[in-house]
């Protein structure tokens, strides 16, 4: 049942509202919120003229002007009606007969400052719509350059309907009005026609379901009701143009937001599963200890070379046989066992702690997803609507990383050595610096608002080793200084820094505190 988008008739209609609306206006700014749309600010109501060609949707509307807050894309015939048509005024607006193209007639200045009339064409064929600034019968660019290339002679269509033959021509659904009409009563049919092409206040426009856009200029018998009447067809359809681009914008900044969130519930649910994992291991700590502690109670009776060893664990009384390194003494594989008992112990508690976070972290993200997912608007943060320049703005990374600790303590990492410099200027005097001792690496600053504890001065010593040279080491040394005890002397090399009243740490850059940090970085890097 669904129409061509804006067929003739809507169009010849909506021509009308805009003539009254535009002529005799000064046109202001021009912007494309995206690679089809142009809106062209007039009057000074702050009002502006939508003009879409998007091969999905051709629109026609007035629609409030974009804010400033909005970053227009970038485009060079974005540019061209900027130059040509800001300024001019309004002269007509012209639509012919049965026909989709609507032709805008501002005079305005020639690039030498002589008076000049300047056509906007908007081309409203579907997936071959084209919008064109033509000067003196001749196209100077088109947005599309679908059919018309710039320096080639531009004429408008003639008229695809004449009023005195019904039924001859024009858009699909007068037709089949016309048709139906006939079929009961001709002369009825006649009417119709001559109303719909020719006669002064012909419109009754009503709101129509299935249609692109739901609104047309004239009841349609031939379509089932129910047809609502409409007070104002431009109004009915800006209003609705408005509330179908907020409705693609907010689908638009639930989809960026959801896949930000999505990334960051599997970083979750993963760290919360290694610290389960961690915790779980840990049950095997007291049964190595009692292993080690059998092994050393006989390791007299073990030859140097031999493969096993069993022993009768006290706990449940039960005989167990087990491997051993023969490379190493009896006394040196149940220190192992020891060590292993240790490691396995200290992970078990760290996971302990940071579990909680965790959890609760993943619990918000969790909430804050079914939230986005459910939201009838979004704010859109990034405060872009497809501008090149922002876009690349956006991608750009900062150059340095920021993590927060399981106290909620924020830490910065430089990427490189401009992140450093910005760093030393960003901290506070009672910020902590940290930097791996005598070796290359990131700068670290520790927020201290509010004090630090223990464990995020070993969270941000942590980071330090890290990114440094020291990474693939078991242990590496962390200087550690308030930032007012940090000076960059005159006429140092980038990087370089002296620093005095320093506490040395030693730090891992391996363990789940430092893979509670890292996996933050996936989102925010």
């Amino acid at each position: 049942m669904s129409a061509i988008p804006l067929d003739g008739l809507q169009l010849k209609a909506l021509s009308e509202a805009l003539a009254d609306r535009l002529v005799g206006t000064r046109l202001g700014a021009a912007s494309m919120p995206d690679r089809h749309t142009v809106q062209l600010a007039f009057g000074r109501a702050g009002a502006s003229l939508l003009l879409s060609i998007d091969p999905a949707a051709n629109q026609v509307a007035v629609l409030p002007a974009p804010s400033r807050s909005q970053a227009p894309l970038r485009h060079p015939f974005r540019d061209l009606l900027q130059a040509r048509l800001a300024g001019g005024t309004v002269e007509a607006v012209r639509v012919p007969l049965g026909e989709r193209e609507l032709a805008i007639a501002v005079r305005s200045r020639n690039r030498i400052g002589d008076p000049t009339e300047l056509l906007l064409v908007a081309e409203l064929f579907g997936s071959r719509a084209d919008l064109l600034l033509v000067e003196q019968g001749e196209v100077v660019d088109g947005l599309r350059r679908l059919r018309h290339e710039p320096h080639a002679p531009f004429l408008l269509l003639g008229p695809a309907v004449h009023a005195d033959h019904p039924g001859m021509g024009g858009p699909p659904l007068p037709l089949r009005e016309y048709h139906h009409l006939s079929a009961a009563d001709p002369q009825a049919a006649d009417a119709f026609w001559q109303r719909a092409w020719s006669q002064p206040g012909r419109y009754q426009p009503v709101a129509v379901a299935g249609l692109k856009p739901p609104f047309y200029p004239l009841p349609l018998s031939h379509l089932p009701p129910p047809q609502a009447a409409v007070p104002d067809l431009l109004a009915a359809v800006s209003e609705h143009v408005s509330a179908e681009r907020q409705r693609e914008r907010t689908e638009a900044v639930r989809t960026r937001r959801l896949a930000v969130l999505d990334k960051t519930l599997a970083h979750l649910q993963r760290q919360a599963q290694d610290l389960t994992s961690a915790i779980e291991e840990s049950r095997r700590a007291a049964p190595l200890r009692r292993r080690a502690e059998a092994l050393l109670s006989v390791v007299t009776q073990l030859a140097p070379g031999d493969s096993e060893f069993s022993y009768t664990d006290w706990s449940d009384g039960t005989q167990h046989t087990v491997p051993l390194d023969p490379a190493l003494s009896p006394a040196a594989n149940a220190e192992a066992w020891f060590k292993e008992a240790r490691r396995m112990a200290a992970r078990a508690a760290r996971a302990r702690e940071l579990l909680p976070a965790v959890r609760s972290r993943l619990a918000a993200t969790q909430a804050e997803r079914a939230a986005v997912a459910t939201a009838a608007t979004l704010p859109d943060t990034a405060g872009a609507t497809g501008g090149a320049s922002s876009a690349h703005k956006a991608a750009a990374p900062r150059p340095y990383h920021t993590f927060r600790t399981p106290d909620g303590h924020q830490v910065r990492v430089g990427r490189n050595q401009a992140g450093n410099e910005l760093l030393l200027r960003l901290a506070r005097p009672s910020d902590l610096w940290l930097h791996a001792h005598g070796i290359a690496g990131s700068h670290v600053i520790l927020s201290a608002q509010g004090g630090v504890g223990a464990t995020d001065k070993e969270a941000a010593a942590a980071l330090a080793a890290y990114f440094s040279k020291g990474r693939q080491s078991r242990t590496v040394a962390v200087d550690c200084t308030a930032r007012r005890h940090v000076r960059k002397p005159a006429k140092a090399p980038p990087g370089f820094v002296l620093f005095d009243h320093q506490e040395t740490l030693d730090a891992s850059p391996s363990g789940p505190l430092l893979q509670f940090l890292l996996d933050q970085m996936a989102p925010d890097a």
